[in-house]
């Protein structure tokens, strides 16, 4: 007989729970019969503060192996061409470069020997220089760096009374200025090499230590047509040709070649509704208008049964407003509906208006256009640039193309060049050919201040699961549904799978080859999902060995941990590794005093710190014998009798024996609010805040209980981070898990957990807890609900 069972997996960033459970004759739940935790690290690492991929590391190598390689074959070529020169390879004798300096700035000038010409243009094929050119306004060390380089060589020209062709010439050559350098006791490298790899102290740095300079490709450039002009008038082979090219060319092209930049268009995946094609950037327009359509088609008036419908003359005046905003509060809405004559229900308002989301997500393109346009006015006036108009006055496909290019741009710095549209190559190695129409945007964006990648300048990141031809298609769909004549599925639905349904049939339809193992998942491309993926298939390798056949059923419950985002998880590790230093140095204090640093020592000495070795309450200092003893004792801003709060400690301070037992089961306010000691809690409240203990501050200061602790952010959100879901990894997991048990992988969000909460008895522990102890109970749209109300109302 084959075992029937159901997978549940518990999917996250850094772990993997799993449990079997038998299915009976009627494909119920019986029996717990495998189940598994894995844990592992994120394959990323603490850079610097920052985590970054492990990956890094190694690319890093590789981009650094692969300019060695290209700038050997840089040299290879130079070396080629002396036969160019009457000269040959073998019978130019070594030379230890010491002379090379002086020959270098000699050239520019005056007459040097041909193989010593042949050396100078191998070390300029070494340091090309930075190719690009910066805005005025642009600010960086390459940027900066470079007008120092400028300034430097002008004023050495200057003293030197020569005289300058225009502003940008430097009157000099770089080899003419490192040889000043070198007879100046300075190095001739001008990027000087840091002593460790900590990034400098600019405040610690002494008024002689050189500062890191860089030459660009054009000055570069420039000394090379300036030794060439001089040596040609000294040499005539200089002035001859090679297979119908100057000589000149070929030299120039072997020392000055630049790679074409390649489209990142093939890295980016498939569109699952329209395989041919990639999915879209979210900053496209199109995946806007879907993101809107998709949210309309959700609102109702009221939630439940007697929900009703959002009529369209309701929906064209919502549509309008997320058009033309990033964001809309529902009080917007309800505004805008009343002054366009649109009445809602009587007692009901959108069913997405609730405490936890106040607004609802509008166009954010054309909103970061606004806002890019808005900084141009504030900050640049004469020469405000209006991206927002230019950008709408595009035709689709262009604005399609524009938002596509910025999207697969590696770095801003690939523009620098004035002639940038030329730089960029296809797959095959063909140009890329843009229209005018987005070369005069791009040109105009980009001399923008804040111009950077998307994210950056506060376009969506990332990519949509659809292509801006599905986006469209579906969009349409949404705004006007509409139904197959033979169409014999639920005609009420009119969400976003109901529009896959219509618009895509066969997408729902593709038949999935049963296998009897999780086979490797394809790549994603990013290093966190991966990781979770390659752990997720040893765990279910591992039970259908010792289980003996794979699954009937997979139910993949989502995990909160990869929606915190990469910055977010950042920022906690930063947290942790700060906290466990501060542990670290509080075991070494107590020990120094005579003490063994046990966990609650340790708490107290931290406690201690955060509030400057004084009592809270009093205007006396506790003193570290104290702290560490019974002289002094946690103590509840807030009574753990009204927050249900236990040890935290954002909500507990240290406090004497005598302040504590005064204060009994008050708040500081209702213990001495109206007397001379609130002088001092207010001078503690001064202190918390100057260490950044914010939360602490606040709690002294309070006032009205109630009003300002029931609104806090960690008690109105906390519904929400229950449910919060991590797409990305439960996602790509049910999709490759149906390999196994085709059409048979259900994703979980949320429903499991609140399953078990009503199993369990738990969904009104909170509401239950509050009423014990006298404090208000609110419903959904902030009204009171009286005992008596609750106690007839409530569902297990």
């Amino acid at each position: 007989m084959v075992l029937k069972y159901r997978l549940g997996l518990d999917v996250g960033t850094a772990s993997v729970g799993a449990a079997a459970v038998s299915l009976d004759k009627d494909g119920q739940p019986d029996t717990l019969i495998w189940h598994h935790v894995r844990i592992f690290n994120e394959p990323l690492e603490n850079a610097q503060g920052t985590l970054v991929s492990k990956k890094s590391g190694r690319r890093k190598a590789r981009m650094q192996r692969r300019q060695i390689d290209r700038r050997a074959s840089r040299l290879r070529r130079i070396a080629n061409l002396a036969s160019l020169l009457g000269l040959k390879r073998e019978e130019i004798a070594p030379d230890n470069g010491s002379t090379l300096p002086y020959l270098r700035a000699q050239a520019a000038t005056e007459h040097v020997e041909l193989d010593d010409l042949l050396r100078i243009f191998l070390r300029l094929s070494k340091r090309r220089g930075y190719k690009g050119e910066f805005k005025a306004k642009k600010k960086g060390e390459v940027a900066e760096g470079s007008s120092e380089l400028s300034l430097a060589m002008r004023t050495l020209a200057t003293e030197c009374a020569i005289l300058f062709k225009d502003e940008n010439d430097t009157g000099i050559t770089i080899g003419q200025y490192l040889l000043h350098r070198m007879e100046s006791g300075l190095p001739t490298k001008l990027k000087v090499k840091e002593i460790s790899d900590e990034p400098k102290n600019k405040k610690n740095e002494g008024a002689n230590t050189p500062k890191n300079l860089y030459a660009l490709r054009k000055m570069i450039e420039y000394e090379f047509n300036t030794i060439w002009d001089t040596q040609a008038k000294h040499h005539d082979i200089l002035n001859g040709t090679h297979e119908d090219k100057p000589i000149r060319e070929h030299f120039h092209e072997a020392l000055f070649y630049q790679r074409p930049l390649k489209s990142a268009t093939d890295l980016v995946a498939r569109c699952e509704l329209e395989p041919t094609l990639s999915r879209a950037p979210r900053a496209q327009m199109a995946f806007q208008r879907f993101r809107i359509e998709k949210t309309l088609a959700d609102l109702r008036w009221g939630a439940g049964k007697r929900a009703e419908p959002i009529t369209s003359h309701q929906k064209q005046v919502i549509r309008n407003l997320l058009d033309h905003n990033d964001k809309v509060k529902f009080d917007d809405i309800y505004e805008a509906l009343e002054n366009a004559d649109c009445v809602k229900p009587q007692g009901k308002g959108l069913n997405l208006d609730r405490a936890s989301r106040e607004e609802l997500l509008g166009n954010s393109t054309l909103a970061a256009l606004r806002k890019l346009d808005k900084h141009s006015t504030k900050n640049h006036p004469e020469r405000a640039a209006n991206l927002e108009q230019a950008f709408c006055a595009l035709d689709e496909k262009t604005q399609i193309a524009v938002i596509n290019f910025l999207a697969e741009l590696g770095s801003p710095e690939q523009l620098d060049d004035p002639e940038w549209h030329t730089s960029f190559v296809k797959r095959d190695g063909k140009p890329r050919q843009f229209s005018e129409p987005l070369i005069v945007f791009i040109n105009c964006i980009k001399e923008h201040d804040n111009f950077d990648r998307l994210s950056k300048m506060d376009f969506d990141g990332g990519r949509a699961s659809y292509s801006v031809k599905a986006l469209n298609n579906l969009a349409d769909w949404l705004e006007e549904p509409n139904w197959p004549g033979d169409w014999q599925d639920d005609m009420k639905r009119m969400d976003e799978e109901a529009a896959i349904r219509v618009c895509y049939p066969k997408s729902l339809n593709c038949e999935i080859k049963r296998m009897e193992k999780l086979p490797v998942p394809e790549s994603t491309g990013n290093a966190v999902v991966d990781g979770s993926l390659r752990q997720i298939r040893w765990t279910v390798n591992k039970m259908i060995d010792e289980l003996g056949a794979p699954p009937n059923e997979i139910v993949v419950e989502m995990a909160r941990e990869m929606s915190l985002g990469i910055s977010r998880r950042n920022e906690r590790e930063s947290d942790n590794s700060a906290q466990q230093r501060a542990r670290k140095h509080a075991e070494s204090v107590i020990r120094n005093s005579g003490g063994v640093p046990t966990p609650s020592k340790i708490r107290r000495y931290l406690l201690l710190q955060e509030q400057d070795t004084h009592c809270p309450y009093c205007e006396n200092k506790i003193g570290l014998p104290d702290a560490l003893s019974g002289a002094t004792e946690y103590e509840h801003i807030i009574p753990k009798s009204l927050t249900q709060v236990g040890m935290k400690r954002s909500e507990i301070v240290l406090a004497h024996h005598a302040c504590n037992q005064e204060k009994d089961d008050r708040t500081p306010w209702e213990a001495w609010g109206n007397s001379p000691r609130w002088v001092h809690i207010e001078k503690a409240a001064e202190r918390f805040e100057k260490k950044k203990q914010f939360r602490k501050a606040k709690l002294l200061r309070l006032k009205d209980f109630e009003r300002e602790v029931l609104t806090d952010e960690s008690v109105s959100g906390f519904a929400d981070r229950q449910f919060h879901q991590t797409s990305w990894i439960a996602k790509e997991a049910a999709q490759w898990l149906e390999c196994l048990c085709p059409h048979k992988v259900s994703v979980s969000r949320g429903e499991l957990t609140s399953m078990l909460r009503r199993s369990w008895k738990l969904e009104t522990v909170i509401p239950e807890v509050r009423i014990e102890n006298s404090l208000p109970l609110l419903d959904t749209e902030g009204k009171l609900i009286e005992q008596n109300d609750f106690d007839r109302l409530k569902k297990y």
